[in-house]
């Protein structure tokens, strides 16, 4: 397995510890200029020799500091070069690749089109005909665009297993979506010749964040089930506390120990409370991956419609979906304003927890996920992001191309030694289908080779969530389920 950890902010980072070095030095150096020689004329021989040899080593002090605050001089000024550089190469690459991802979205988008439009007219001519004779069954419509879709996907279907756990096609797949207009530019028809809106550098904008996992998902909802999700936030979801509550918890302080409590069984989202001697508290939230992926589950909310939603979320509106839910579970547990909050989360609880820290009302201290669509999702200046993916995640990919101030660590499981699936296969549409690097055993072996990576990019996240925990003593810990108005 490989893991590669990365940071636009590493080199910004880098310097600032070598100014803060370098203050230090400065202020060695300056009481060491600012000493006084003691007067050894009436000292003993044996006494006026040490305080000689002392002042002799506090010379080579001096000058030793002096050298060294010339060579952090030099060495800051390599890593401000080398930071400078790496963001100007990331930022030309970006555009580069911005531009590419245009074409290539416009082109799937018109591959798509000319699909459908084949598979339409491989279907009988009297297609209003089928229509109606659908309407007059009661047959719903959607089973027809079903047919056509089966058509288009025929072909691929012996490749699909492999395809879907592609490395190079989930990460096509990521840039397709962060390329969602353009995409849509080419189902439309438009061709390149439409002179297309560019996207914004930053990531999270509205329009992005709802045109990249909730288009996708949606149509993941209309292949799987033959009918649409619920607008988003048209039935909002609850937090319900579950009649019996998990198991309180030792803090989490480890990749391993994060994602072995968020792979166990347990309740959708768990919020474990943690308090220290000064009365002070931290909070930890774990929000687990889907229930369910039928659309409008009569029996969980924590279902596909709410992975749409939580696409959806953006600044400046209310939360919908199952971020939604996170942010009720915090507040039924008691959590106050300027309380230590850090969030966990695997597949759709990564989604929920990280939209909850981008738009919520909490300060979010430390988000951590595995496997989540979050690329999109902007990180909060006050927050200390950790993303974990892998690059045959399809399920991550759907977040499109990370951006922000987010540490990436991804990782290339061997997939060849995954042979459990992540859910019951009895009732699940999408059960089926090969997901590659979205599985928890994949997962759970990351987790474990990160906690002896040695790795200071890597452990960056355990340092202040150990930092703020330590000393700490749990108190409780209150599970929630995630409902809809009208469920049982």
């Amino acid at each position: 397995m490989t893991t590669t950890a990365w940071s636009p902010s590493v080199g910004a980072d880098l310097v600032a510890m070598l100014d803060d070095a370098d203050v230090e030095l400065e202020r060695a150096h300056g009481i060491l200029r600012a000493r006084t020689v003691p007067v050894v004329a009436q000292s003993s021989p044996a006494a006026a020799r040490g305080v000689l040899h002392a002042v002799a080593l506090a010379d080579e002090a001096e000058v030793a500091c002096a050298q060294a605050r010339a060579r952090l001089a030099e060495v800051r000024s390599a890593v401000a070069f080398a930071a400078w550089s790496y963001t100007t190469s990331e930022q030309l690459a970006s555009a580069a690749i911005e531009t590419l991802g245009g074409v290539v979205a416009t082109g799937l988008g018109t591959l798509v089109l000319g699909g459908l439009l084949l598979s339409v007219a491989a279907l009988p001519a009297n297609l209003p005909g089928i229509l109606l004779a659908a309407g007059l069954a009661q047959t719903p419509v959607p089973d027809v665009l079903l047919d056509a879709a089966a058509r288009v996907l025929a072909p691929l279907a012996p490749m699909l297993p492999d395809l879907l756990s592609d490395p190079a096609f989930v990460d096509a797949l990521a840039l397709a979506i962060e390329s969602a207009d353009e995409a849509l530019a080419g189902l439309a028809g438009l061709g390149l010749a439409q002179p297309l809106e560019p996207l914004p550098s930053q990531r999270g904008a509205d329009d992005e964040a709802l045109s990249t996992g909730a288009g996708v998902a949606l149509a993941l909802a209309l292949v799987a089930t033959g009918h649409a999700p619920r607008l988003p936030g048209a039935s909002p979801t609850r937090a319900a506390e579950t009649a019996t509550p998990p198991a309180v918890q030792p803090p989490i302080g480890s990749y391993g120990t994060a994602f072995e409590r968020l792979s166990a069984d347990g309740p959708a989202i768990e919020v474990q409370r943690y308090e220290h001697p000064d009365g002070s508290v931290v909070w930890q939230v774990l929000a687990r991956g889907t229930e369910s992926f039928a659309v409008d589950d009569p029996s969980t909310a924590y279902d596909l419609t709410a992975n749409v939603e939580n696409a959806a979320n953006a600044a400046g509106r209310p939360l919908v979906g199952s971020a939604a839910a996170v942010e009720q579970a915090l507040v039924a547990a008691g959590a106050q304003e300027g309380d230590v909050v850090q969030l966990f989360g695997y597949s759709q609880g990564g989604a929920a927890v990280a939209a909850a820290a981008a738009y919520g009302r909490f300060a979010v201290d430390t988000v951590v996920t595995f496997g989540a669509p979050i690329g999109a999702t902007p990180v909060g200046d006050a927050t200390t992001a950790v993303a974990v993916q892998h690059d045959s995640d399809l399920v991550a990919a759907l977040g499109g191309r990370h951006g922000g101030d987010r540490i990436v660590i991804e990782a290339s499981p061997d997939l060849d030694a995954l042979t459990t699936t992540r859910y019951d296969p009895d009732g699940q549409p999408l059960a089926d289908v090969a997901v590659g690097g979205h599985h928890p055993e994949a997962y759970a072996d990351t987790a474990a080779r990160l906690d002896v990576a040695d790795d200071d990019l890597v452990e960056v996240a355990w340092v202040e969530v150990t930092a703020a925990t330590d000393g700490a003593l749990p108190t409780t810990a209150t599970g929630f389920a995630v409902e809809r108005p009208g469920q049982p």
